[in-house]
């Protein structure tokens, strides 16, 4: 009796201790996996959710050259198109990789509102010599596009010298709202010339839409001797 019991209970522990090591080695592995959840964002901000299983660290790419180590990031997109996000998990000295491809758009500003308008640097002569006698000019802008003026400053400073900042705002005639995105838009500057004609300094064009920048609220124009900004507001 005692020899014919031997085998099947041999058998029998063998059995109970493979069943135990192969639950060991499943509960012990390392699996990468995470959820996205995109928002109906003027940027897109994407939310990550990691599944992952005994995890303990985590690597994010986000497919634009940013990385983080959170467990459940957010992050903010500046450029359009298609993404590959990888993450790699870590844990018990192992590890996994999982990636998934996503595509990023945003919502298209509904307007532009210039709020003020700042210049530091323009052409400072006029035909080889100064824009007015005192050898200085006194700056103005005007906002156009191809059809038609849509604001002309009430306001000019005196005597401007480059290099200094000269601001425009609401003593000045401003906020304007632009609602056509792909209108091309025209920054004029000009020296007021008491009982004459103002001289045209110079001026530099750009479309709403190209320029926008989520979360960015000045527009800087760096270009043919000019330097000035825009204060502005992106409406959604």
């Amino acid at each position: 009796m005692r020899s014919k019991l031997t085998f099947p209970l041999f058998v029998g522990i063998l059995g109970l201790a493979s069943t135990y090591l192969m639950g060991c080695k499943k509960e012990n592995q390392v699996k990468a996996c995470f959820d996205v959840y995109q928002n109906n964002t003027p940027k897109e901000i994407v939310s990550f959710e990691s599944c992952s299983e005994n995890a303990s660290s985590y690597l994010w790419e986000f497919g634009d050259g940013t990385t983080s180590t959170s467990s459940n990031p957010d992050h903010i997109y500046q450029e359009l198109g298609a993404k590959t996000i990888k993450l790699t998990v870590y844990g018990e000295g192992k590890e996994d990789s999982y990636s998934k491809t996503i595509s990023v758009n945003a919502i298209a500003p509904k307007s532009l509102t210039i709020t003020k308008i700042r210049i530091s640097a323009w052409k400072d002569t006029y035909n080889n010599g100064p824009w007015d006698p005192d050898g200085y000019a006194d700056l103005f802008p005007k906002i156009t596009n191809d059809d038609r003026y849509l604001y002309i400053s009430n306001h000019h400073h005196d005597n401007c010298e480059v290099g200094s900042t000269y601001e425009y705002n609401t003593s000045s005639g401003l906020p304007i709202v632009i609602e056509d995105m792909d209108d091309e838009i025209y920054i004029e500057w000009y020296d007021k010339d008491s009982g004459l004609i103002s001289q045209f300094v110079g001026s530099l064009g750009f479309k709403p839409s190209e320029k926008h920048v989520f979360g960015e609220d000045i527009l800087v124009f760096d270009q043919n001797e000019f330097q000035f900004e825009l204060e502005v507001i992106w409406e959604y």
